[in-house]
């Protein structure tokens, strides 16, 4: 992602910027470097969001192999995801978790994401 980039660009100790800015044996917060990792509104995460998105983002391009015809379907995408992710079984397998918690619920919670993170979590750019 471009935010990423940018980010990086900015990180060399040696060059005295980073996460941190260094001069004379000292250093300081990187201004340019917390603006890009700024959610838009200084809360920190939710520690559910934590648990949340990497979860919802599996669901997310799961959807987009199925969109894209990568897998048949949604239950190939399910024993994928049992399989090679090791979804876990408490859930019942990641179409049972998706039916669960629904498309909509989803969705609304994706657009909240893509308005406090950027377009790293918009599911219509992403063709899911």
């Amino acid at each position: 992602a471009e935010w990423c980039r940018r980010l990086y660009a900015t990180l060399d100790r040696r060059m005295g910027t980073g996460f941190y800015l260094y001069d004379n044996g000292g250093y300081r917060p990187n201004p340019d470097a917390q603006a890009l990792l700024h959610n838009g509104d200084n809360a920190p995460p939710d520690p559910e969001e934590y648990a949340l998105r990497p979860v919802w983002l599996m669901l997310a391009e799961a959807a987009r192999c199925v969109a894209e015809g990568v897998v048949a379907g949604w239950e190939d995408a399910d024993v994928g995801a049992n399989l090679g992710l090791v979804f876990p079984k408490s859930q019942g397998g990641m179409l049972a978790y998706r039916n669960r918690v629904g498309e909509e619920t989803i969705r609304r919670q994706f657009e909240v994401w893509e308005r406090r993170y950027g377009p790293r979590f918009c599911l219509e750019k992403n063709g899911s």
